[in-house]
């Protein structure tokens, strides 16, 4: 009889015993623990204190905040040489922008107030 294509039936092949069983993927019985996350507390506090640094440059606050900063970082860099390590690195880089940015501006003052400039300024300001 031909099949609804208009074929004529062909002969089985196989028949299912003669299928020969298909491989089972073979799973390890033992339970292994997922890798512990790594520890990045202080390269995480070294940034938010590199940040709230640069953000009070113009204050003094952000010497000892900047000072923590650095400390944490390097220290994380240190105990963990391999780890991921952006975060303590921005947290160095930002921590010595702010000081460069206070020591900037405390140069600018002086200058200011060393070249008779500031009195120029409180006069023009007062006139008006």
């Amino acid at each position: 009889m031909d099949n609804y294509y208009n074929e004529p039936n062909k002969p089985e092949e196989y028949s299912y015993e003669e299928i020969p069983p298909t491989e089972q993927p073979t799973y390890d019985p033992v339970y292994t623990e997922p890798p512990k996350p790594e520890k990045t507390g202080m390269a995480v506090a070294s940034l938010v204190l590199g940040i709230v640094a640069v953000v009070l440059s113009c204050t003094y606050v952000n010497v000892v905040l900047a000072i923590i900063s650095i400390i944490l970082g390097v220290i994380y860099l240190v105990k963990k040489p391999t780890a991921r390590k952006g975060m303590a690195i921005a947290g160095i880089i930002l921590s010595i922008a702010s000081i460069v940015i206070l020591i900037a501006l405390v140069a600018v003052g002086i200058f200011v107030l060393s070249s008779g400039l500031y009195d120029v300024i409180m006069n023009d300001v007062m006139l008006y």
